[in-house]
């Protein structure tokens, strides 16, 4: 299991790393705002952050209530919900033709933010007494992972313009590449618990399809007439963070079985996320019409 565990952590960070670097670069060379473009950006992401914080879990609750699903599944359904921010959402967003600046933004608040708001959610909605998260390794590996690459890639962009958009355009086909290899080995690993868990807790699938329904839907409604914002909150709808959520499960559940699902959970909604993305690309236009309007240029061509 360690090393079974070690490739797919290696492989995960990886991805994230190169994903970062691609939305560093993306971001660094966005076009100065207006005053009337970053207010109606920060409005949008105020409503994705109460979409996220509150609304899905919410949405979850109710869901896991109503159909009396108390198994592994729903439990790590729940602790997926309870963590919001998967570092996938920015860039499937883009390929989706949704607002990216606003996705970018709404990414990194909820790096952030999720820190503190997870556990005490999570303890909410599974009515734990106690759950608690005590790794600075943790948030040092947000540092590296995601914020470095980041700011490196923004760096990079913004103060050798040239070689950054050289640059742009592999990093994307590499982030894209390491979705891949991301998603072929965390299935292959997990594969047969995951078959094991999809016989014994057939009930529980059910919650987990509903919420992966009816959250993309209710995201699309809370993007209001922002085409744009519609496409970049449907999309994140389903990116969750999988490795807050099973540290949460590590604390909680020493049993490996609630781990299994969470990867499982995980997988198909990252999957059904990256296919939300391919269709709204396919039938609605890679430029999505309707965005705040920061950032037209990469709406406009650089996909």
């Amino acid at each position: 299991m360690a090393p079974a565990h070690a490739v797919v952590t290696a492989v995960v960070a990886v991805y994230l790393a190169s994903t970062m670097f691609a939305l560093g670069l993306e971001i660094g060379g966005a076009p100065k705002e207006t005053k009337e473009q970053s207010r109606e950006k920060w409005r949008l992401i105020a409503r994705g952050l109460v979409l996220n914080l509150v609304v899905l879990p919410l949405l979850t609750f109710g869901t896991v209530r109503a159909l009396h699903a108390s198994s592994v599944i729903a439990s790590a359904l729940i602790l997926l919900v309870a963590s919001p921010g998967g570092g996938f959402a920015p860039h499937l967003v883009r390929i989706g033709g949704g607002d990216v600046p606003v996705a970018v933004e709404l990414a990194i608040l909820l790096g952030k933010i999720t820190g503190f708001t997870a556990v005490p959610t999570a303890k909410w909605m599974l009515t734990l007494k106690t759950l608690e998260i005590r790794d600075l390794r943790f948030l040092a590996e947000i540092l590296v992972v995601l914020f470095v690459p980041m700011l490196l890639g923004k760096w990079l962009r913004r103060k050798h313009h040239a070689t950054g958009d050289r640059w742009l355009r592999p990093a994307r086909r590499f982030a894209v590449g390491m979705a891949l290899v991301t998603f072929a080995v965390v299935l292959a690993k997990a594969d047969e618990g995951v078959r094991r868990l999809l016989v014994a807790h057939g009930h529980g699938w059910i919650a987990v399809a509903v919420v992966g329904l009816a959250g993309p839907l209710v995201s699309w409604i809370a993007g209001g007439r922002h085409v744009g914002a519609r496409r970049a909150f449907s999309i994140g709808a389903n990116a969750r963070d999988c490795a807050l959520a099973l540290m949460m499960a590590s604390v909680a559940f020493p049993q490996s079985a609630i781990h299994q699902a969470i990867v499982g959970i995980w997988s198909v909604y990252a999957l059904t996320a990256l296919l939300m993305a391919l269709g709204m690309r396919t039938f609605g236009g890679a430029a999505a019409r309707g965005t705040t309007g920061f950032h037209r240029r990469e709406a406009h061509g650089q996909a």
